[in-house]
């Protein structure tokens, strides 16, 4: 199971569609000209940027709620969020106070929240220590090297080859 992150503005998020969204989504495509999309169904996922984490009040030990109390105001993983939700079309949607979901492995996203995206571990990759040391030979061979580049390379003076870069055109 993933955990909740802090949501914070600017970071990319998924959005599940609800029914309402999907709802939302076709009436404004009618109603404004010039807006064009692919449909749209629930469960179907898009990116989105948080815009707005709204802050709860979180009790204490040395400030516990009490009815009217603001207690202790802080943006936390559970906070709701207004989303920025590009639409696979030329507009986007405004989503306002959704909340996240810790997405358990094979587990389908329930439609109207937000998660972000998981990562896949990178894969170990295996390197061929003699096929590169063959190609690095290849590359530095004496027939692939014009002349300045190679007496660089033995002097280690880069001097002349800088001033020959720099030269002007003429």
């Amino acid at each position: 199971m993933t955990k909740l992150v802090t949501p914070t503005p600017g970071r990319v998020v998924l959005l599940v569609l609800s029914k309402e969204d999907c709802d939302n989504i076709d009436n404004e495509r009618k109603v404004v000209a010039g807006r064009h999309c692919n449909p749209v169904r629930v469960g179907d996922i898009f990116p989105a940027i948080i815009v707005k984490a709204w802050p709860v009040s979180i009790p204490t030990s040395e400030s516990p709620l009490e009815p009217g109390d603001a207690g202790v105001v802080a943006v936390v993983p559970e906070s709701r969020c207004n989303l920025q939700v590009f639409i696979d079309g030329n507009f986007t949607m405004w989503a306002t106070s959704r909340q996240q979901e810790a997405l358990e492995d094979g587990r389908v996203p329930t439609p109207g929240m937000f998660h972000f995206p998981v990562v896949p571990a990178p894969r170990p990759v295996e390197i061929d220590y003699e096929k590169l040391a063959d190609v690095l030979e290849l590359r530095s061979a004496p027939l692939l090297a014009p002349a300045s580049v190679k007496k660089t390379l033995e002097t280690g003076d880069v001097g002349g080859m800088v001033a020959h870069v720099n030269k002007p055109p003429r």
